[in-house]
This record gives C-alpha cells, sequence and structure tokens, in this order.
C-alpha cells in the first residue's frame, strides 16, 4: 500500500480527503453493522464522520449517541 500523497494521487484527490477516508475505517464494527442496517445512528453521515471519529470504539459509541 502506498502512502497517503501516493492514493491521492491515484485517486485524483486530496490527500487530508485521504486521510479523513481511512478515519472511517477505524469505525467500531457494531456501528459500521447498524449504519448498514439502518438500524442505528441513522443521521449520523458520511459528512458527520468526516470531521474526526474518536480513536477508541466506546468513545465512538457515546460520540455518536450524544450526536444523534
Amino acid at each position: 500500500m502506498g502512502s497517503t500523497s501516493d492514493i491521492a494521487k491515484e485517486q485524483g484527490v486530496d490527500r487530508s480527503y485521504v486521510g479523513r477516508m481511512l478515519q472511517l475505517t477505524s469505525l467500531a464494527p457494531d456501528i459500521v453493522e447498524s449504519i448498514l442496517a439502518g438500524q442505528a445512528f441513522e443521521d449520523i453521515s458520511l459528512q458527520y464522520c468526516r470531521k474526526g471519529i474518536p480513536v477508541f470504539w466506546e468513545e465512538q459509541r457515546r460520540a455518536l449517541i450524544a450526536a444523534e
């Protein structure tokens, strides 16, 4: 895998965009499943997640519940 700069160049996007999208890979599995199933966090948008996601899964859950 290349650097964020390499990925950005290949995809034709800004390096900071790649970094923000890579943050989404650290979402807790249950949060991802809930979003995909439309069962929870339905008001949470990609735009919201791109602002910054806590690293620890329990903090993610608290932050997303508070945002609902």
